[in-house]
């Protein structure tokens, strides 16, 4: 059963593993006068201390970027979002946000870049940084730079297609959100998904 902190359960597997017949949190504990001791050389010591504390300043980093994630679960958060990296471009976009389980946003990738009309778009492509994230949910965004956000019957195939991929991925698509000039529309709330 996996622990409910998963701080409590790297610290727990930290305790029980071995080199050397220390633990990782022994030698955490360790000056590099005392890992001298334990055989290592003087640069290999510092770089035994300087590979822990790196350990704990991304911990740290990781911890406090996750903390201030947005939530991104409707239309308006997305548009919101989206919007400043849209604005002043002259080519279609693909874009897809990646949300955890709280739809706390943990990634956003460019899918794609296309021409003033169109911006092509694979499955394949769009759901590779999602795996790679492990995201539970997303919202696929794009933007028209005509500035009207009415989807395109390739729009609407493609929305399809993402969203049974998602299913069968196990990866909830909670929009597609076509973005234009201060104003979207999203496939959800057109009941289109």
């Amino acid at each position: 059963m996996r622990s409910a902190n998963p701080m409590e359960e790297l610290i727990g597997r930290a305790r029980t593993t071995r080199l050397g017949g220390l633990s990782l949190l022994d030698l955490d504990s360790m000056t590099v006068r005392e890992l001298r001791g334990q055989g290592l050389t003087p640069a290999q010591a510092r770089r035994v201390k300087a590979a822990f504390e790196m350990g704990r300043q991304l911990l740290e980093a990781e911890a406090s970027m996750h903390e201030n994630a947005p939530i991104v679960s409707t239309p308006e958060e997305a548009y919101r979002y989206m919007r400043p990296r849209y604005v002043n471009e002259y080519r279609e976009h693909f874009d897809v946000l990646m949300m955890d389980n709280r739809n706390r946003l943990i990634g956003h990738h460019r899918v794609s870049t296309g021409s003033l009309t169109s911006a092509t778009v694979h499955p394949r492509e769009a759901f590779r940084p999602v795996i790679r994230e492990s995201a539970a949910s997303v919202i696929f965004c794009h933007a028209h730079p005509s500035g009207d956000p009415n989807p395109s019957r390739e729009d609407v195939e493609i929305t399809h297609r993402l969203r049974q991929v998602g299913e069968v991925m196990g990866v909830r698509v909670h929009d597609h959100v076509v973005c234009g000039h201060g104003r979207f529309f999203s496939f959800a709330r057109e009941g289109l998904l």
